[in-house]
């Protein structure tokens, strides 16, 4: 009468640095759909369940013959939050408001209303952009739309409020959000992003090449000669590699394009629509967390 999980994670990590990682990947989605049309068919209660990120189905699929009978069966956990008002009841912000919940035990609680309604991003030597953002806006924009990602910044803010005197404090002293969003951009988000390399092709020297060119470049908006011209100045050689990186950057959502359609700026990043590519000749910006982290004037005034 029991149930029972088994759970195996990174089970794709023995694959990490083989050239046929795409394949080897879609052989295990396989695998498991066809065990589970057999365990159906004996009409066993047990399932096998792979927990893939969406962009890496999207890639495998084009080797799965039954990738869209496998999307059929499948549940999508799609964690973008749409702009506006709507994005306060999102799943994501759900999930933070019943997690603190549930640490605190004393009821509900509305993680948002720690925060000031408005708050001004600090752009490192640029000083303080003219905009403020809501505070969904500005939290989120620190993010990969993930939940992790948010978890983790939400974790940096607390430790940061723990050097305050009063506890909870309503809403928090806007010095002790922005310490929290600097000790999670530059302890939890850059390491988050070296880890989105493992695997790659080129190894690890080339993925920390892609990462320390981006580092090293003067401001947070640029393009793709820019980038280019950083990789010949501090990596010889690797600049004709310029574009794969700069694609492996957008897809790990270190960076986004910038477009500006009739004098409205917009940002498209991986994390907000995944259909998308990048458009490595327009301009390019730098995710907000990594312009905290590496201290760069903020891409958008």
């Amino acid at each position: 009468p029991n149930r029972h999980i088994l759970l195996l994670d990174g089970l794709d990590s023995i694959f990490l640095n083989d050239a046929a990682y795409d394949e080897s990947l879609s052989g295990l989605a396989q695998a498991a759909y066809e065990i589970n049309i057999e365990l159906t068919e004996a009409r066993a209660t047990g399932s096998v369940v792979l927990l893939i990120r969406n962009d890496i189905f999207s890639r495998i699929s084009l080797v799965l013959p039954d990738a869209h009978k496998m999307r059929d069966f499948a549940f999508d956990l799609d964690w973008r939050v749409l702009s506006g008002a709507a994005g306060v009841s999102s799943p994501l912000i759900q999930l933070i408001n019943r997690k603190s919940s549930q640490e605190r035990g004393d009821g509900p609680i509305d993680v948002l209303s720690y925060f000031p309604e408005k708050i001004s991003p600090v752009g490192g030597r640029g000083g303080v952009r003219k905009r403020n953002p809501s505070r969904l806006q500005y939290l989120l924009n620190l993010t990969r739309h993930t939940p992790r990602d948010i978890l983790q910044l939400m974790e940096h803010i607390r430790l940061a409020s723990m050097h305050l005197d009063l506890t909870p404090v309503k809403p928090l002293p806007i010095e002790t959000i922005r310490e929290g969003v600097v000790q999670y951009s530059t302890k939890y988000f850059v390491d988050a992003l070296h880890g989105e390399f493992a695997g790659y092709e080129g190894g690890r020297e080339e993925a920390e090449a892609a990462l320390q060119a981006l580092k090293w470049m003067e401001d947070s908006r640029f393009t793709r000669g820019d980038y280019r011209r950083s990789l010949q100045k501090h990596f010889p050689g690797l600049e004709t590699k310029a574009d794969e990186f700069l694609r492996l950057l957008f897809f790990a959502g270190a960076l986004g394009n910038l477009f500006d359609n009739g004098g409205e700026r917009y940002l498209v990043f991986y994390h907000r629509r995944n259909d998308v590519d990048l458009n490595v000749q327009g301009t390019l910006v730098l995710h907000n967390a990594l312009t905290h982290a590496w201290s760069k004037k903020f891409g958008l005034s």
